[in-house]
């Protein structure tokens, strides 16, 4: 047995292209998995780790309806609540830091020294914990992430600012710094903490709190604790898990993963048929050393075992460099997803459990593939395997194949149908659309010679006789063909299909952009959380200094608030709405003017997503959580929403401001005269630097938007880009295998007066004909699955874009794709034409 595996590691170490080939594909179906895994993983675990550290042993939270600030002497009446242990107050905002040149978003905790630690563990690696019988009128500090402070180049005792909105900027001084465990373990750095008397004061908030944490004695009667708070709380108040506050960023990762796993699942199947298709290749040439070996003594099963074992090395090596690019490809969409939703990410979670599923698939996709072929060199005789002729490809398996795929296209065709329809959940649509696939895939080989007849009818109008050869080299081994075809196919179908679809899509974010972008500033302090909605306060005096700078035609402002509706986080956003402005709204059911008329009389607009989550549309009612209580608004419109991912509120600010007490603001939207843009900005420029806030054109939020997409669009067009390269190595190994297995009959035809030039045209034809197999029909069914994919994306935007086919696209991607078959034809053709006729008559 010690010589058949030799033997192995001599025929992969000897065929070194081909070796190459079969661990790329492993590779690419391990990265594929690892970095889409790894990337959501860890964004998941980023948002619910820092809700949960920032809970730490709570177990419910009191909270105002619409997320406003209430009295913190409500905790007093909660604390003799049977099994209730602790009742701790917190006041929570989102704000900016500030120290030298640095600016950060950040989340500022005012916490009671001395109750929090009975919910919260705190490490300090060096200065001091707040005293607990600090005063409103003792010495401010703050608790910093050791590793932030270190990247913002601030040690113990050095004081920051903080922007407040009524005080402005706030000095603090540092005077502890955490270790990166307990609670700064996942809040990434981004939270600082301050004194709750202290951040009374800074944010105006005396006596007032933002939550209350309750830590009960056993999770046994969580339930029943709820029920006994919920029974003493004012009608504004309500108890809630802590989980809660996860709601909106889970919503947000939903979309984001589900493209992600469409990509990712193309790349997995695609892996899986180069990786057969090479292994097939690899026992077809070794058809007589295995039959050699046969004969000498070697039985089926050592064949078989020594073949499994190459998969196996393949698989072992291929998973575990996959695992490593994977770990690189993730880190690039986090940084793509840290753009599109604007947020700070922490480092990657590894997750073990992820690399281990990666890692067994790599290893078992290549043992897999290696048993169909070993299988079939393993029953193959003595005599037969040294024969000229071939029985790899013969028999009814063509026509098997040809059913089985067929059953798999009607099978998935019906099952995504449902999904579509929202018979069956909607997480269904990826994979029947991959079993779509591969179902036409299977179906190539019994069809293949009529397809081939009509592919080989072009180049038969130049070379006709190098055409017939070509073609009857194909038909000869259909089953290797339709690997290859499938490879093509679905690259081509993959690359029509995704590319359409982000094409549609940017179009569409262009479109809201255009009617939603009104304004020619915006003055804010941070850009809002794309996944909760937060966003800090722009201090009042800004306002005050903005409305003095001449040539501003109008000053609109937008406020921010997390809120609830019929039990869905959203966000509600109050803003201005300008009579004799566009309306900024991307208007997907109802009117401009009736839209215009229902904001005014203190209607709302719901973002299209949540519109479908709840079931309401325009005339009907919500149920909306705010400081006072709930409120029923009448639905004047519903609106496409890109930044909050759909899950959005829309009233006018005056009527937030009066019948809902909204308060404070989070942007500034500055509207200049034509001829005094640049002065406006100036001034603006002015106001902004000396108040550490952001000034942003219209141009400038533009760009902004279209950086957000452009790290998932650009993975998208690059994994795109890495299927046609894969594809081109396909082509290259089932023509080097055609090549090499008519060795001797092309010999022969050089013998008798055929021209190099001719034989290079007839493996040409040979790409040729693969290619109008594989990309012509591509062309078809990438744009009907590019359109299965527009009417799926419904799930995620709840309104159905307008869909466009993009002809040059699929011109252009054929054109490449043609392209890419006939170079990747040249080194094989070339090897062809050179033959040493001597040596390949005596071929065998």
């Amino acid at each position: 047995m010690w010589q058949l595996w030799q033997l192995s590691a001599r025929q992969i170490t000897g065929r070194v292209g081909r070796s190459i080939l079969t661990l790329i594909s492993v590779i690419i179906g391990v990265d594929a998995i690892v970095s889409v895994g790894l990337a959501i993983g860890t964004t998941r675990l980023a948002y619910e780790g820092m809700a949960q550290a920032l809970a730490g042993r709570a177990a419910l939270e009191v909270v105002a309806a619409g997320n406003g600030s209430f009295p913190q002497q409500v905790a007093d009446s909660l604390r003799d609540v049977p099994n209730v242990e602790a009742v701790v107050p917190v006041i929570q905002r989102p704000t900016i830091l500030y120290f030298g040149s640095h600016r950060a978003k950040v989340l500022a905790m005012g916490i009671d020294p001395a109750s929090d630690q009975r919910v919260r563990e705190y490490r300090l690696e060096a200065g001091k914990f707040f005293d607990a019988s600090a005063s409103p009128a003792g010495e401010d500090g703050v608790l910093l992430d050791a590793s932030f402070a270190r990247s913002m180049d601030a040690k113990l005792g050095d004081e920051l600012k903080i922007l407040t909105r009524r005080r402005g900027m706030q000095h603090l001084r540092v005077v502890g710094l955490l270790s990166p465990q307990g609670v700064a373990e996942f809040t990434s750095g981004s939270t600082l903490f301050l004194p709750l008397p202290t951040a009374q004061r800074v944010f105006s908030a005396a006596g007032q709190v933002d939550r209350l944490e309750i830590v009960t004695r056993s999770d046994k009667d969580v339930e029943a604790v709820r029920a006994a708070i919920a029974s003493r709380l004012p009608a504004n108040l309500q108890v809630r898990g802590t989980s809660t506050r996860t709601q909106l960023a889970s919503e947000t990762m939903d979309s984001v993963e589900n493209g992600l796993q469409v990509a990712g699942g193309l790349s997995l199947v695609l892996a899986v048929f180069i990786i057969l298709n090479t292994f097939l290749m690899s026992v077809t040439e070794r058809r007589g050393q295995l039959a050699v070996l046969r004969a000498i003594g070697a039985t089926g099963q050592q064949v078989m075992r020594m073949l499994l074992i190459e998969g196996l090395v393949l698989g072992a090596v291929g998973s575990i460099v996959g695992i490593f690019v994977g770990i690189g490809g993730a880190y690039l969409l986090m940084r793509a997803i840290e753009q599109m939703m604007q947020t700070t990410l922490p480092a990657i979670h590894l997750s073990i459990p992820t690399l281990a599923f990666a890692g067994c698939l790599g290893i078992g996709l290549s043992l897999v593939a290696a048993l169909i072929p070993a299988r079939r060199a393993a029953s193959v005789s003595p005599l037969e395997g040294m024969g000229g002729a071939s029985a790899d490809d013969l028999g009814d398996l063509p026509w098997r194949l040809g059913i089985i795929g067929s059953v798999l296209v009607v099978g998935g065709g019906a099952v995504l149908t449902g999904s579509l329809l929202n018979w069956y959940p909607n997480t269904f649509e990826v994979s029947s659309g991959l079993v779509i696939l591969v179902g036409f895939v299977l179906m190539v080989p019994a069809g293949f010679r009529p397809l081939s007849r009509l592919a080989a009818w072009l180049p038969k109008r130049w070379v006709p006789t190098e055409t017939d050869l070509a073609r009857g080299q194909l038909l000869s081994h259909p089953i290797r063909a339709m690997l290859t075809v499938g490879i093509l196919f679905i690259a081509l179908v993959t690359e029509i299909a995704l590319g359409t679809t982000i094409l549609n899509i940017m179009h569409d974010v262009n479109q809201w952009l255009e009617r939603t972008i009104v304004a020619d500033f915006f003055v804010r302090a941070m850009m809002p959380d794309m996944s909760t909605g937060e966003a800090a306060d722009v201090p009042e005096a800004v306002g005050t200094a903005i409305r003095k700078i001449p040539g501003i035609r109008r000053i609109g402002v937008v406020r921010f608030v997390s809120t609830r509706v019929d039990g869905q986080g959203v966000v509600l956003v109050a803003k201005d709405f300008p009579a004799d402005e566009p309306l900024p709204l991307d208007l997907r059911v109802g009117s401009e003017t009736e839209v215009r008329r229902g904001l005014a009389a203190g209607e709302v607009v719901l973002g299209s997503k949540l519109a479908a989550r709840i079931g309401r549309t325009v005339g009907d009612e919500i149920e909306l959580e705010t400081k006072q209580g709930p409120h029923r608004f009448r639905i004047a419109g519903i609106t496409n929403e890109y930044t909050l991912d759909g899950m959005a509120v829309f009233m006018d600010h005056s009527v937030a401001e009066r019948q809902l007490g909204i308060t404070g603001v989070d942007a500034y939207l500055i509207s200049a005269d034509s001829g005094a843009l640049g002065s406006v900005e100036q001034a603006l420029r002015k106001i902004t630097d000396e108040n550490g806030l952001l000034l942003q054109s219209a141009a400038d939020v533009r760009r902004l938007v279209d950086t957000m997409m452009a790290g998932v669009v650009g993975g998208l067009w690059v994994l795109l880009a890495l299927a046609s390269l894969v594809a081109g190595f396909g082509v290259v190994n089932t023509l080097a295998m055609n090549v090499l297995e008519q060795t001797r009959e092309l010999a022969i035809l050089r013998v008798v007066a055929m021209t190099r030039r001719q034989i290079r045209h007839t493996i040409l034809c040979q790409a040729s004909i693969l290619g109008s197999i594989g990309l012509l029909p591509a062309t078809i069914v990438g744009v009907g699955m590019a359109y299965i994919m527009h009417v799926g994306t419904v799930h995620e935007t709840s309104h159905l874009m307008n869909f466009a086919a993009h002809p040059a696209l699929v011109l252009a991607l054929l054109a490449i794709g043609y392209t890419i078959v006939l170079i990747a034809a040249t080194m094989p053709a070339q090897r062809a034409a050179r033959l040493n006729l001597l040596t390949a008559l005596h071929y065998e």
